[in-house]
């Protein structure tokens, strides 16, 4: 048996809404701890891990370890209906094959969600050497991302200990983000050697818009190496991405 609820469901359908531009379906682990998710993208060119901890809910009842594969859109589509005074019940009905969620304001209104046959292949996240960290604000880099997305498909990250870049090439035009050490929206640079990697920025225009769940982002990433994208509210949630690079071949 699983059943929580939340007063303010904003945080919770914010992550649902990004999962959902990677991710058609998505099978979450529900434990004392919160609700978790480890998931490839349909071409397997990127990994969200995501975890919600049961703190945040005002009530959670769980009496054993479960999961649950769900079609994530129809999970969006449903919590987008929840008003901003509602307060939101997610019960699990296993014997009846269904995720249920209720909203409780100034109507009651119920919706459910068909559970869907788990994937035999359970996903697990690899194991990443970065030596570098950078913090920047969220709000930034997203605009980088929409500036790169003018010009070009794919944005190139470059770091050194005394800067980040992020610069996209056009076949006409160009465009650059530079942080520079010390600049206020760039929080942390341990960069200890240049490095340089090229991203989709298709991916990348999917992931950034996670921007409004943390301040924060952490980003970690090597020369030709996969790019890491850590979003975390403090007590709450946790939602990383893992992007694989853009290699060019001769």
């Amino acid at each position: 048996m699983f059943k929580a609820s939340l007063s303010n469901a904003t945080l919770f359908k914010d992550a649902m809404s990004t999962i959902s531009n990677l991710i058609n379906e998505g099978t979450f682990k529900i434990n004392r701890e919160g609700i978790e998710l480890i998931a490839m993208d349909p071409s397997n060119v990127s990994m969200i891990i995501f975890k919600f901890l049961s703190n945040v809910f005002d009530d959670y009842q769980l009496d054993k370890d479960t999961k649950m594969t769900i079609n994530v859109d129809q999970l969006v589509q449903i919590l987008r209906r929840a008003g901003a005074t509602d307060r939101v019940i997610f019960e699990l009905e296993e014997d009846k094959n269904r995720f249920i969620v209720r909203m409780k304001g100034s109507s009651n209104r119920t919706f459910s969600v068909p559970l869907i046959q788990e994937e035999l292949k359970e996903q697990s996240v690899p194991s990443l050497d970065f030596k570098n960290q950078i913090q920047v604000e969220t709000s930034i880099v997203r605009e980088g991302v929409i500036d790169a997305n003018m010009v070009s498909h794919c944005v190139v990250f470059e770091a050194t200990p005394e800067k980040f870049v992020m610069h996209a090439k056009g076949d006409n035009n160009d465009s650059t983000l530079e942080l520079v050490k010390g600049s206020p929206a760039l929080h942390v640079l341990d960069v200890s050697e240049p490095v340089k990697a090229k991203y989709s920025l298709d991916y990348l225009d999917k992931i950034t818009k996670a921007a409004k769940i943390a301040d924060v982002l952490t980003i970690k990433f090597g020369t030709d190496y996969p790019l890491q994208m850590e979003y975390k509210a403090l007590d709450k949630l946790q939602m990383t991405f893992i992007l694989a690079p853009r290699v060019e071949t001769e």
